[in-house]
């Protein structure tokens, strides 16, 4: 097994390595800098820390005369001529090379790579990598990666084997010039990267230090190398988000306070006479743990997680009635104006002729019904609010929130959530130099979360699952299908179609 020795973490930072922007680093400026802020890339910092997507193995160099048709090969070779030809209606501006060695000649073109025509010159020795084709009897590489070799080198040096990193680029920006940039600066910048973890974890876990993983991220000896760099950094996130989520959730029980939301057998049995149907245990069970955190001044986070017809929307709607009761707002947050007005359309059925004041707002609420709705949510005269995204913009202002419920909060950013989650919502006080009020809050998902991963992704979660359809629904089977089934899987498809049914496909 391979045993890592961490280096010592670094007695001081260096800011002007890793914090210094992007845009000062040799051969960038102001122009690829934005190109590079595209790609989330501002500082020195951010581009050691963006890795390549694969790796480009090229093998030993070989002479030109034992090319192979339709084969990927590596050779060495000196520039003999060079032509450019511009574009236009006769094509692609192109820059065109002929190259040798000491057993034969090739040619050699660059598509849409102008700055080719400043930099290759006849004399040169260059690296070249690509696929092999043939013209006239001689052997054509196109767009093939390049690297200009040192004349002055050992060339030993040059005969070897080599990863190429392959980074995700953009048009303006390629790999290859996202390559150089970081290649110039990843040496003096590892040096300078803080070690989070301690030397007794790493030694316990058998990791590598955080600078020979970023080093071997971007250059690694060998393929086996990135197994074990990969593993070192994401260790590294997945700890520092658990350790987040830890302190949030300590933040949330020292100093959140949430509105003290009982019920009663009264208020139990108003709500359960809106419902045309009995719930099922597993909705009694998700409802009495809703309502036993509701009851407390500690601020609920639950997550209520069901297949698609488990009745998740009801129980949701049981906790709003519940926060209406208790003379406070309940918002509900949907990703889609579909989705939204789905729960609306459901609410309303549930709540007719009810005095529970409900609106639905969307980005295509008319403006003139919009103006009048937030006016009477701010003036807490709306008790239950539907909505998308719409409801998270600082126009709206809630008089008294007591509950967020969220559908699918995954597709939310984390900021967007925090806005209604977290005690700096417009509209929400704070009660002392320690104390905050916030509102209780209720995820809903239908996707499938096991419990390591609601542990490790909503560890600031308590989870609750609705495990049983209510009766009369069908149960719903899950199959996996191999590629050696696939002609059966769409012949029962054409069976179901030929039978009646409906058959969709998620791709």
């Amino acid at each position: 097994m391979r045993r890592f020795v961490a280096s010592p973490p670094s007695p001081q930072r260096a800011v002007s390595s890793l914090d210094k922007p992007v845009q000062y680093v040799r051969g960038v400026g102001p122009a690829r800098a934005k190109f590079l802020a595209d790609l989330g890339v501002h500082t020195v910092g951010d581009l050691v820390s963006y890795f390549p997507f694969r790796f480009e193995e090229q093998g030993v160099p070989q002479p030109i005369d034992s090319l192979r048709l339709e084969e990927p090969a590596t050779i060495l070779c000196m520039v003999e001529r060079v032509d450019f030809r511009g574009g236009g209606r006769f094509g692609p501006p192109a820059v065109h090379a002929e190259v040798m060695d000491s057993t034969g000649r090739a040619r050699v073109t660059w598509f849409n790579v102008p700055y080719l025509r400043e930099r290759l010159q006849r004399g040169q020795m260059l690296r070249l990598h690509g696929k092999v084709g043939v013209e006239n009897d001689i052997a054509r590489l196109t767009n093939p990666s390049i690297e200009w070799l040192d004349p002055n080198a050992d060339p030993k040096t040059w005969n070897v084997q080599r990863l190429i990193p392959v980074y995700r680029a953009t048009e303006k920006l390629t790999s290859a010039q996202i390559a150089r940039i970081i290649g110039q600066e990843l040496d003096l910048a590892v040096r300078h990267l803080p070690e989070p973890l301690p030397p007794a974890v790493l030694a316990s876990r058998n990791l590598a230090g955080r600078s020979w993983a970023v080093r071997a991220m971007h250059r690694p000896t060998d393929l086996k190398e990135l197994a074990p760099a990969r593993r070192r950094l994401a260790y590294e996130e997945l700890l520092l988000m658990q350790l987040a989520i830890a302190l949030q959730r300590r933040w949330t029980g020292d100093r959140g306070r949430a509105p003290q939301l009982p019920t009663s057998e009264k208020i139990d049995a108003r709500i359960r006479r809106r419902f045309p149907f009995a719930l099922t245990a597993a909705q009694d069970r998700a409802i009495a743990r809703i309502v036993a955190d509701l009851g407390r001044t500690r601020p609920m986070t639950r997550l209520l997680q069901g297949d698609v017809g488990s009745g998740k929307t009801v129980v949701a709607l049981y906790a709003a009635l519940v926060t209406v009761a208790n003379r406070r707002q309940c918002a509900i947050l949907a990703p889609t104006e579909v989705l939204a007005n789905q729960h609306f359309n459901s609410i309303e059925k549930y709540l007719a002729g009810s005095r529970v004041r409900r609106c639905l707002l969307t980005g295509k609420t008319p403006a003139a019904r919009r103006r009048q709705d937030l006016r009477a949510i701010a003036a807490g005269e709306m008790d239950l609010i539907i909505g998308t995204q719409a409801l998270l913009e600082q126009r709206v202002r809630f008089k008294s929130l007591g509950l967020v419920i969220v559908d699918e909060q995954h597709k939310f950013g984390v900021a967007q959530r925090a806005m209604l989650k977290g005690a700096s919502r417009p509209g929400s006080t704070q009660a002392d130099s320690r104390q905050f009020l916030m509102p209780h809050y209720l995820v809903m998902t239908a996707t499938p979360i096991p419990r390591t991963l609601s542990m490790t992704v909503f560890g600031d979660l308590d989870v609750s699952t609705i495990n049983e359809l209510p009766p009369g629904r069908r149960p719903i089977t899950t199959r996996l299908v191999t590629p050696a089934g696939e002609r059966a899987a769409w012949l029962e498809v054409r069976r179901r179609i030929a039978d009646g049914d409906q058959v969709y496909i998620v791709y």
